[in-house]
């Protein structure tokens, strides 16, 4: 337990701080070829985040697919759309009016999943069908990927997906850097992130085990009945500076459940190079095919 951390017991004050909310997708349908929010999954997208008041609010993300960003828009402004009738709502159409109104949304990679293909994407749908989806995402993914030469760029086994989560926060944090004026830095309030079933959750597996070992990382598996994150389900990444002229001098506590995780820099780019050296291993053997 090295790294969980207890918030009272730090002594530094940064010289500024934003977090960033990361959640699987809400409910999804299917419509003219689509894949938007349904009535039910805008409603529950909303009532996940009621009651929660942020000071300044940042941007929103999402992955190429729309009910990302549908999913963080109303998250975001959980509070405004809470008495809103959706039955007749096209989510797309909030997000672009919204985005025409300054609303800065932007779609990654880094969110998003890639199944593969062959052996490698009937496994994977055989688990996901029989609700061993994470499991085999941890236990065996990086693996299968090697084994049945899979693209590099059409996969995103565990050490990916977790190398994916990491850059996108290291990603933003530099942006922060980079709204240093002086000797200060102009806060960036609170961003929004959703990404799909199994990406965060690798992640966190991997942050879990660099702070408690194996065994609490399996369990946390465990406790996601071996599936994933339900609709809606995540986490907060809290980043506080310390030091604006120094870009190794921060650091980030991810907080879920109430559990909180202290991640330094060296850390976070240790989980950026596993999935860095997985892709380069999946190049080789995908061209020696």
């Amino acid at each position: 337990m090295k790294n969980e951390i207890q918030p009272e017991k730090r002594e530094r004050m940064p010289v500024a701080q934003f977090s960033i909310d990361m959640a699987r997708h809400s409910i999804k349908g299917k419509k003219d070829g689509r894949e938007p929010l349904t009535q039910e999954g805008m409603e529950e997208a909303v009532k996940s985040r009621l009651g929660e008041k942020h000071d300044q609010l940042g941007d929103i993300f999402g992955s190429p697919r729309e009910r990302t960003s549908q999913s963080s828009l109303l998250r975001m402004f959980a509070e405004r759309f809470k008495s809103v009738d959706f039955s007749k709502v096209d989510p797309e159409d909030i997000v672009r009016w919204l985005a025409e109104g300054g609303l800065k949304k932007v779609e990654t990679p880094l969110l998003n999943f890639e199944l593969g293909d062959g052996d490698l994407k009937k496994e994977l749908m055989e688990n996901f069908y029989n609700s061993q989806y994470f499991k085999w995402i941890v236990e065996k993914s990086d693996q299968r990927a090697e084994e049945t030469k899979q693209n590099p760029e059409k996969v995103t086994p565990l050490s990916i997906q977790a190398g994916n989560v990491a850059s996108f926060i290291f990603a933003e944090v530099w942006d922060q850097y980079s709204r240093l004026n002086g000797d200060e830095i102009s806060p960036k309030g609170i961003d929004f992130a959703t990404s799909h079933q199994s990406v965060l959750e690798s992640f966190l597996y991997k942050v879990i085990k660099h702070a408690e070992g194996e065994a609490a990382a399996q369990t946390f598996v465990q406790s996601l009945n071996n599936q994933g994150f339900a609709e809606n389900e995540g986490f907060k990444a809290n980043i506080a500076i310390y030091n604006p002229h120094n870009p190794e001098d921060w650091e980030a506590v991810i907080d879920y459940k109430n559990k909180k995780y202290l991640l330094k820099p060296d850390e976070v780019v240790s989980i950026i190079k596993e999935g860095e050296d997985l892709k380069k291993k999946l190049a080789e053997g995908f061209e020696g095919k």
